[in-house]
């Protein structure tokens, strides 16, 4: 497969989040029709008014269909069928694992994403593979730049501890990573790692 063809279901996507992102930007810029139509719309739902319309597949769903259904606003062209919705669903759950995730990371847990759920939109599917092969492009070879390893033991809250949790190599590849840096592991400057 070609760059172009992996590319090709994530215009999908592109689409539906440009109607979505576009809708919003009409009713925050028409503030005489959209805007208010847009609050009355909200206030009938019994939704909070939210200029951009958050968790939108499920949630905003009746009050977006309402207000792009309504001719004399001229939203129509930010109307979205089943296929949208469904897309703009599941990229909120695939959304919601990286959130997972990138919160997991951030204390320091162990966590990983599925490699893809079957029932997901098959363009959301695409775009999530062709994301994490970007990713592991740059993670496998992240270990291989002198200047990531520095970092990491420059890093305050890792210094040592990352490569003593991986258990790279033992203690003759922690004294080559403090060579880098020009500190000593037994030394003053990383007693607490």
């Amino acid at each position: 497969m070609t760059r172009a063809q992996d590319l090709l279901p994530t215009q999908k996507i592109k689409k539906t989040l440009s109607k979505i992102l576009g809708l919003s930007f009409a009713i925050i810029h028409s503030t005489t029709l959209a805007l208010p139509a847009w609050k009355r719309t909200c206030l009938t739902y019994k939704l909070l008014e939210r200029l951009i319309p958050r968790d939108s597949s499920t949630v905003y769903r009746r009050a977006v269909d309402a207000i792009t259904a309504e001719k004399s606003l001229k939203l129509r062209k930010f109307e979205l069928d089943e296929q949208e919705w469904k897309i703009l669903s599941d990229l909120l759950t695939v959304l919601r694992m990286y959130k997972a995730v990138t919160l997991a990371f951030s204390t320091n847990s162990i966590s990983t994403i599925a490699n893809g759920d079957k029932a997901l939109h098959p363009a959301v599917c695409a775009a999530t593979e062709f994301a994490k092969n970007c990713l592991n492009k740059y993670w496998f070879n992240a270990d291989d730049y002198d200047v990531y390893r520095i970092a990491m033991i420059l890093h305050p809250g890792m210094k040592l501890k990352y490569f003593r949790k991986a258990t790279w190599a033992g203690e003759d590849y922690i004294q080559l990573e403090c060579n880098l840096t020009g500190s000593e592991p037994a030394g003053m400057s990383t007693a607490g790692l």
